[in-house]
């Protein structure tokens, strides 16, 4: 397993939810499983037809989840934006999902948040599989829980040292 996966399970995610009061590991699982489902880990992904950074999150998704979910829940958003840069984020907020790994990872959360379905009470690789396909709204299209499935194969020794720790 690459150092990449590794920052990104044992310090980035579970930071980054931790700043956003979400102490969870299965919580972390799923993102970093969500992030793996996604892009492969690839941190600078872009497909100006599909979706931006390890997340994949479309523009439009993106500009959705402030508008309509952020913009109801304003302290929640003064959290959120307090992980954007402070000039990039006024010029081009979409870089943000790209350049910014914990900007990317909250609004990744916010896309499961939005939905108000509560997160599986364990790390069930089926549950969150289908907490993912059907929850996680980032503009892509083609997702299947084969895809979750096999990136939470992918990641199995990250999930057991996450879950213990």
């Amino acid at each position: 397993m690459n150092n990449q996966v590794i920052n990104l399970l044992h310090k980035v995610v579970p930071a980054t939810l931790s700043y956003l009061n979400v102490n969870s590991p299965v919580a972390a699982c799923l993102m970093v499983t969500t992030a793996y489902a996604e892009s492969s880990l690839a941190t600078h992904r872009y497909d100006g037809n599909e979706g931006l950074g390890v997340y994949h999150i479309s523009a439009a998704s993106h500009r959705y989840l402030w508008d309509a979910y952020l913009a109801q829940h304003p302290d929640l958003a003064s959290k959120v934006r307090g992980l954007a840069s402070q000039q990039l984020f006024l010029i081009q907020p979409e870089l943000e999902l790209l350049s910014n790994l914990s900007y990317a990872t909250a609004i990744a959360w916010q896309l499961y948040l939005q939905s108000g379905v509560a997160l599986p009470a364990t790390a069930d690789p089926y549950q969150l599989a289908q907490f993912w396909l059907e929850h996680f709204d980032n503009g892509s299209e083609g997702k299947t829980v084969n895809v979750f499935m096999q990136s939470w194969k992918s990641l199995r020794d990250c999930h057991s040292m996450l879950l213990v720790a």
